[in-house]
């Protein structure tokens, strides 16, 4: 199998069609493990089109159009659904992109060199936790629904409020993955590079979509 050639989702054998359909971790891992190498060609090709300010809110946006696609158990082909992602988001992605990236690097930047546990520290951290918590919702809602930029925006502030009890641990794993990386830097280059940034976006993803599947899409006709 090619690096970037279609990672079709097929019923694996011996599963009983009776049996429930799992929910949470078990959810979770089960997509998870499924997909891992998917991930890491999702996080190869992210890499190498994102450049820093530029690209990277686009292909972020791209990304998570795949990642959705994931959690949602849709058949996904990483490479077209990447590329198509690119396309259809590129201008939204890439405002947020321009608003977000460097916000995120001026507070980790700040994490780094103000003193741990002082007040603008402990500020800084709370900051980059509730810009985390509209982050997990905002580019799933971007890419996976038909709302506008603003509503996007709104609805991803009011999900993070309404689900704080889920969106606050995450964002904090989120956060502690990203610290990890910079942390142990340059011994985290191959985790970096190979799932650095889909494993997170991927966990973003997972969180969001239930919400969004909740709160905001209408519901399902019997």
């Amino acid at each position: 199998m090619g690096l970037f050639t279609p990672n079709y989702v097929k019923p694996g054998p011996g599963i009983d069609k009776d049996a429930p359909p799992k929910t949470g971790l078990a959810l979770f891992f089960e997509i998870f493990i499924r997909e891992f190498w998917a991930l890491v060609k999702l996080n190869v090709l992210f890499l190498l089109t994102c450049i820093p300010i530029v690209t990277i809110g686009a292909a972020m946006g791209a990304m998570t159009k795949v990642t959705v696609r994931m959690v949602r158990d849709i058949p996904n082909d990483v490479w077209y659904d990447y590329w198509r992602g690119f396309r259809e988001n590129w201008k939204a992605s890439t405002v947020l992109g321009l608003i977000t990236a460097p916000v995120y690097g001026g507070g980790l930047l700040g994490l780094v060199l103000y003193p741990a546990g002082s007040i603008i520290w402990l500020v800084t951290l709370a900051a980059l936790l509730i810009l985390t918590m509209v982050w997990l919702y905002l580019y799933p809602l971007l890419t996976s629904t038909t709302l506008s930029f603003w509503d996007c925006v709104r609805d991803a502030i009011l999900l993070a409020m309404l689900r704080f009890y889920y969106s606050f641990p995450v964002a904090l794993l989120i956060l502690a993955l990203i610290a990890l990386e910079i942390m142990f830097f340059p011994l985290s280059i191959p985790a970096t590079l190979l799932v650095g940034c889909a494993i997170p976006n991927f966990i973003a993803s997972f969180l969001a979509w239930s919400g969004i599947q909740k709160h905001v899409l209408p519901p399902e006709k019997e």
